[in-house]
């Protein structure tokens, strides 16, 4: 260099430098369009460095006359306005392992940019005695950031990269049977849960389904630098069902996540509402180390039979079979004296209503609202069944009505059977219900299993069954010409 610059450097005619350079140079750009810093230390360089100080002061750069002054005819070396060096060495926080090609900028008296080498170091030689602020910006790391001093001598600077802090604050599935809420008939949309003002809803898929899958968001704390690219699982954390996706790009401060899928397991091969608690983890290196994520849930999640036969289908009816279930094997059995146990059984309170859940809040009902409920549950559940009309009478298509000689009695059959609600001891009926389902007969007035048996019919009478109430002919006996005896 034949002259001294005045200091500072004037960064602006350093930039029209650099691009002279480098245009006249092209061999000193790689593959990727990077430019190859010139070593203030190479040998091979030095003509660089001349070259490029020939280009600065061209380009105006001013010349420092006092020190020019200074220089001695005994001693022809210019003193050399640059003291210190910074070496960066850039590793991963968590592994300690080194950072190849990560990009170090330092910003001060002068700036420069390198990329770090096999061993995760960037070296900035010469550089003005004064304050450098060292950046280290990663792709899919957290920005580092430290002011370094610089004097004579080596400044060594060694920058650990964090990982953003990974978060899911809402979940959404998908792939499940559509739930409508009672009695409103809304559809429950997710996502289902959330962090924060959780809406906590509930979810429904077949019993050992492995067909379920999540969408969620994901909020990255703070914003990593470019893209953090990651393979992603959450783990239940009482049992062996796995989600999983791989090669899942994040970006920004939240990303939604879609089409998580079950890796391993399933749901529990049980009819019954379960709540689920899932454990995230993530992986950006493919596997060798895992970073723990937060822990998602409950989750609320029916677990039916097979396909529900209901539309629509509600989260109360759900709420009500999966109940009575709780995940025993005897589905229809255990409905059965659900039923009996929350409604009170009278024969004289028919309930009009279209859908059979609304007899829940009356509190009593007589049998066919109660055979019919039982075959609405069962339907909730994918279990088909049907509701069996049963009278006394003297043809397939015919009920035969009689009088007793005690006041109020009248009906088409006696039973012999318990008081129960507000039915009486070997009650007298016009007609009873009763639900049919997987070969069985079931009498959730009563919760009992099996075809009722009548204990009296009018004379010539016998059990008639049908799928509808009332069959098409009536006749009544003249009590003059006989009455039961009861």
């Amino acid at each position: 260099m034949k002259y001294i610059p005045k200091k500072p450097i004037d960064k602006t005619i350093q930039g029209q430098a650099d691009d002279q350079f480098y245009t006249d140079h092209p061999e000193m750009v790689d593959v990727t369009g990077q430019r190859i810093p010139v070593d203030p230390a190479s040998k091979a360089h030095g003509k660089y460095r001349d070259e490029w100080w020939d280009i600065y002061f061209a380009k105006g750069g001013e010349v420092d006359a006092k020190e020019m002054k200074k220089k001695s005819p005994k001693d022809p070396k210019e003193p050399c306005p640059y003291v210190g060096h910074i070496y960066v060495t850039v590793l991963d926080e968590m592994t300690n392992d080194k950072i190849n090609k990560g990009p170090v900028q330092i910003i001060g008296p002068m700036a420069e940019k390198k990329n770090t080498n096999k061993a995760g170091l960037a070296k900035f030689f010469t550089l003005e005695k004064g304050n450098y602020e060292v950046i280290v910006r990663v792709n899919g790391y957290v920005e580092h950031k430290v002011n370094v001093p610089v004097a004579k001598g080596i400044q060594h600077v060694e920058a650990k990269l964090k990982r953003p802090m990974l978060e899911i604050i809402e979940l959404n599935f998908t792939n499940g049977f559509s739930i409508n809420k009672w009695p409103s008939g809304v559809p429950i949309a997710g996502p289902q849960w959330k962090s924060a003002a959780n809406p906590d809803l509930p979810v429904c898929y077949q019993k050992e389904s492995k067909n379920a899958k999540l969408d969620v968001k994901i909020k990255l704390t703070p914003q990593p630098v470019g893209t953090l690219k990651i393979d992603i699982i959450g783990e239940e954390t009482a049992s062996a069902l796995k989600f999983e996706k791989k090669s899942v790009s994040l970006t920004g401060t939240e990303m939604a996540v879609k089409d998580i899928r079950v890796k391993a397991g399933g749901f529990p091969n049980e009819v019954k509402k379960t709540k689920l608690r899932v454990q995230w983890k993530y992986t950006a290196d493919s596997g060798k180390n895992w970073v723990n994520m937060n822990t998602t849930g409950d989750h609320n999640v029916y677990l039916v039979f097979n396909k529900p036969l209901v539309s629509p289908l509600y989260d109360f009816g759900l709420e009500k079979a999966t109940g009575y279930v709780n995940g025993d094997a005897d589905i229809a059995g255990k409905i059965n004296t659900g039923i009996a146990a929350d409604l009170t059984y009278d024969p004289s309170a028919y309930r009009a209503d279209a859908n059979p859940l609304k007899y829940y809040d009356y509190g009593s009902c007589l049998c066919m609202n109660n055979a019919i409920l039982m075959e609405y549950l069962c339907k909730t559940l994918g279990v088909k069944a049907k509701v069996v009309y049963v009278w006394g009478g003297d043809a397939a298509n015919t009920v035969v009505f009689y009088h007793g000689t005690s006041a109020g009695i009248y009906g088409s059959f006696r039973v012999l059977a318990p008081a129960n609600g507000m039915a009486v001891l070997n009650p007298h009926f016009t007609y009873h219900a009763q639900t049919q389902t997987g070969g069985a007969t079931y009498d959730p007035s009563y919760g009992t299993v099996s075809m009722i048996t009548l204990n009296e019919t009018a004379p010539g009478g016998s059990r008639r069954t049908g799928s509808a109430w009332p069959p098409a002919n009536r006749m009544v006996v003249p009590p003059a010409s006989w009455r039961c005896p009861h």
